[in-house]
């Protein structure tokens, strides 16, 4: 929500000290304090140091194994409908299968549950927690994959923070926060901005006449006003916009998303049971231009023109808790959404010759409870989860653009269903120094709106939408082993999961051709839809280890392997025994830091991974590769000036294959230098 990022690599902890690889959720006050069982389920909390190690919040998860978005590209050149989060191999989407919030609030779009990761910088956040596995019940409905809790940083009256960075790719940023008031109450400001001329994402080799930067425009705000509640409760309200407009990277494509929150929550305390209530509301709109590449890259055609895509969610929550040697925490939530894309497509003779409206709204009921333990060496938990959904006022109407008689109106029959979702998940500690884990899981996640009733198009790959769509549900299990010494922490899980129904862009068809609704497709391209395939079984190990190698120099390393198929059943049986697609076997991280002294720092952070593929066909491989960054600091009591390099080597990293054969690239070498003043 706030100002943008330093650099620290690791995990949670102390400087100087072998940072803790299981550390429960960081909380803020208004928040109820996570349940004493979910050790069990070895959370990983980034502190806000850790953060700040690098550029973008999106870059600093990917030092959590089994994290990623739908593709390689960071939010600094990918488009807001392929930023989506997954865990875990399940093989990620644009929509994501993990539920993003913030302080409590989802972060998901309400039409196509993608996030904005661009209006989160690090300087705005106090930690970053994931919890892997589905069914996490006090969270919210539709957690697939797991949950990644972002908390805001904490307002403490007087604190304030400036920061500003220019850089190559004509790259400057610049963002505050501070907070003024009492002990007992204030009001807390940031804004933030950042602006890159960006790069061709096209490898060299390829481009042509019509290629462009993707360029990117950010600007964010938040006001929080919060304070006490009675004698024993505290309030806040907040509120909050941002706005950001993206290159496509050729002639005639690019993006702008605007959106807007508000939201209340207060937090009390009756004997010993502690109550939280939140409400909020979400507004949000993209614009989103698409366009159809000739061979050779020499002439772009307008394929289409999202003119706007207004949505919007509300929800509410209530919460109760006790904690003691036996924890137990009981809600109810409720979250809607509704939204409706607005296009113009099929683009003729120099214009485009029909209009498209699509959408229709989305209401989850839900109940949980759950049970932790803490009983000596002994750690428990159990969590059960009810949830109620339906879809309704589903709809699709195209017409001529111009005589405005409809050339197709489809309404999909409503729907609706419930889900039961659940956790349960053990710990034992020997001798405070070795522990054994053992976990299981259950949970859903319904398809977005866009999903079910946008279809959309890249380059010349046009994928259909479907309003038929059923949520997917996922069964899991996993079992851990770790251990802590004064200079080592280390941890490593195996698990299994498995995808009922998971929603997936099919290939039905190669151009050229005319298909369905879609109309003509040329050579290169193809013709897909959203379709419900059979099952997906993820199976693989996370490995993570810290080591404190002397008292300036400290060391991180993460691995994530993962064993993915495809089952496509009766009905797609050309995908039994496919890999999901953008889903890599291999994944790893290793950070390395140096502090010489209080006034210098030095972070390395290599991340690298295997082959992944692009399409569900396996056919399109995108080449593994490893990226590496580095950041110097130097400390003047509160001010600190920065050196950063990302992408130090200029690895050439591929981050999506056209049918044709077109390579697209991640960023190149980008070098930053920049300062921040903290104070109180």
């Amino acid at each position: 929500m706030l100002i943008a990022a330093l650099c620290v690599p690791g995990v949670a902890g102390a400087q100087g000290a072998a940072p803790p690889l299981e550390t429960l959720v960081i909380v803020r006050a208004e928040r109820l304090p996570s349940s004493q069982g979910d050790a069990s389920f070895q959370p990983i909390s980034l502190s806000q140091t850790v953060l700040r190690s690098s550029a973008r919040l999106d870059d600093a998860l990917r030092q959590v194994p089994g994290f990623s978005l739908f593709r390689r590209s960071s939010s600094a050149s990918a488009n807001p409908t392929i930023q989506g989060a997954s865990l875990r191999g399940i093989g990620p989407n644009g929509a994501g299968r993990a539920l993003v919030t913030l302080d409590g609030i989802p972060q998901n779009d309400p039409f196509g549950g993608w996030v904005y990761w661009s209006r989160f910088p690090s300087e705005g956040l106090e930690s970053a927690t994931i919890l892997r596995g589905a069914g996490a019940g006090s969270y919210g409905a539709g957690v697939l994959t797991g949950v990644i809790v972002l908390e805001a940083r904490r307002p403490e009256a007087g604190n304030y923070s400036f920061f500003a960075s220019s850089g190559s790719l004509g790259t400057n940023a610049a963002g505050f926060i501070g907070t003024i008031g009492t002990p007992s109450g204030g009001l807390t400001l940031a804004a933030s901005g950042e602006q890159s001329e960006g790069w061709i994402p096209v490898q060299a080799s390829q481009r042509g006449l019509i290629d462009r930067a993707a360029f990117l425009e950010t600007a964010a705000f938040a006001a929080t006003a919060w304070g006490k509640a009675g004698d024993n409760g505290q309030f806040s309200a907040v509120f909050a916009s941002f706005e950001e407009k993206r290159g496509a990277g050729t002639a005639l494509a690019d993006s702008r998303a605007r959106g807007t929150d508000v939201s209340f929550a207060v937090s009390t305390r009756t004997g010993q049971t502690r109550w939280r209530f939140q409400a909020y509301g979400q507004q949000r709109d993209l614009a989103n231009r698409t366009a159809s590449v000739a061979s050779g890259r020499a002439i772009v055609t307008p394929a289409l023109d999202q003119v706007s895509t207004p949505a919007t969610g509300w929800g509410a929550s209530i919460t109760a808790m006790r904690s003691g040697p036996i924890t137990w925490e009981v809600g109810a939530d409720v979250r809607a959404v509704q939204g409706e894309t607005r296009e113009r497509f099929r683009f003729l003779n120099g214009q485009f010759t029909r209009d498209r409206r699509a959408g229709g709204e989305q209401i989850i009921a839900g109940a949980f409870g759950s049970l932790g333990s803490n009983q000596g060496p002994w750690f428990f938990s159990a969590t059960a989860r009810a949830d109620h959904w339906s879809r309704s006022g589903a709809f699709r109407l195209e017409n001529d653009s111009q005589t405005g008689l409809a050339t197709l109106t489809s309404r999909a029959p409503n729907a609706s269903g419930t889900a039961l979702s659940g956790r349960l998940g053990a710990r034992f500690t020997q001798d405070n120094a070795i522990y054994y884990r053992a976990a299981t899981y259950a949970g859903f996640r319904p398809p977005s709106l866009n999903e079910l009733h946008r279809p959309f198009r890249v380059g010349n790959d046009v994928t259909e939408a479907n309003p038929l769509l059923l949520p997917e549900t996922l069964i899991g299990a996993e079992m851990g082993i770790g251990g802590s010494a004064t200079r080592f922490n280390w941890s490593a899980t195996a698990f299994w999961n498995r995808v009922e129904n998971p929603i997936s862009n099919v290939t039905l068809g190669l151009g050229p051709g005319t298909f369905p609704l879609t109309g003509f497709i040329p050579a290169g391209g193809s013709y897909r839809e959203r379709q419900n395939v059979g099952t997906i079984e993820a199976s693989g190990l996370e490995a993570e280890a810290a080591w404190t190698v002397s008292e300036t120099v400290s060391l991180r390393l993460a691995y994530s392997g993962t064993h993915s198929e495809i089952d496509g059943g009766a009905i797609l049986p050309a995908l039994t025994d496919k890999r999901p697609p953008q889903t890599p076997r291999h994944a790893g991280s290793l950070s390395i830091k140096w502090t010489p002294s209080t006034h210098w720092n030095f972070d390395l952070t290599a991340r690298g991974e295997s082959d992944r593929f692009e399409d569900d066909q396996n056919i399109r491989i995108l080449k593994g590769g490893t990226t590496i960054d580095a950041r110097l600091e130097r400390l003047f009591g509160h001010l600190g000036g920065f050196l950063a390099v990302e992408n130090l080597l200029d690895t050439s990293l591929a981050t999506g294959q056209t049918g044709d054969g077109t390579i697209s690239l991640a960023s190149p070498r980008v070098v930053r230098i920049g300062f921040v003043v903290r104070g109180n």
